[in-house]
């Protein structure tokens, strides 16, 4: 598959996207690429030092501890 860029006028892009085959071509948003990358390096530090992240829900139990600490 290749990657094709193209600019396309505003009004335009969503009958643009309706006419393409959906069985032949994939959409993707501007940053696709970009944030396929930082996704890829966030994984490769987590595989090299994973004591250095923090469980979501962790991390959220400190944040609603801190917001609650603030508000009082």
């Amino acid at each position: 598959m290749k990657t094709v860029y193209i600019q396309v006028e505003d009004d335009f892009v969503d009958e643009l996207i309706k006419m393409l085959p959906t069985d032949k071509v994939i959409v993707l948003n501007d940053n696709f690429k970009e944030n396929k990358d930082v996704l890829h390096e966030s994984l490769q530090d987590y595989k090299d030092k994973p004591e250095g992240f923090i469980p979501y829900y962790e991390s959220m139990t400190h944040l609603d501890n801190w917001l609650q600490e603030k508000g009082e």
